[in-house]
């Protein structure tokens, strides 16, 4: 594959990324998984915690989420979708550098809530 660089071309990232795509609808069409990842999407519709984009939409300005599943034969889940918030767009931020980033303050819970506890019989002012 060419390189420019230090970086893969172009041509040489579109191939890499067909390749893992066939690679992968191969793996979910032979073990049949393929159904069992849809219906976890269907599911979430249902429950409202996603919705189908309409067709003519999709070519509005907007950010979606690529997503692959995550197949475990001995467990109560068969397909966990697993999604990548650090992909980026072209001319774009991910989702993941969007976010606010601050201290970590699940550190203080535990303190916080002992805290509250203690004092729940104090009157607040």
């Amino acid at each position: 594959m060419k390189q420019e660089e230090g970086r893969l071309s172009k041509i040489a990232i579109t191939e890499i990324s067909k390749e893992r795509l066939k690679s992968t609808f191969k793996k979910l069409f032979q073990k049949n998984q393929f159904d069992d990842y849809e219906t976890v999407f269907n599911q979430w519709i249902e429950d409202g915690v996603i919705e189908d984009n309409p067709f003519n939409e999709i070519e509005e300005k907007s950010h979606y989420l690529p997503h692959r599943g995550v197949f475990k034969e001995l467990s109560t889940m068969k397909v966990r979708p697993v999604f990548d918030a650090s992909c980026r767009g072209k001319n774009s931020s991910s989702l993941n550098n969007c976010l606010e980033k601050g201290q970590n303050l699940l550190e203080e819970i535990f303190s916080n809530l002992l805290r509250f506890r203690k004092e729940k019989n104090r009157r607040c002012v």
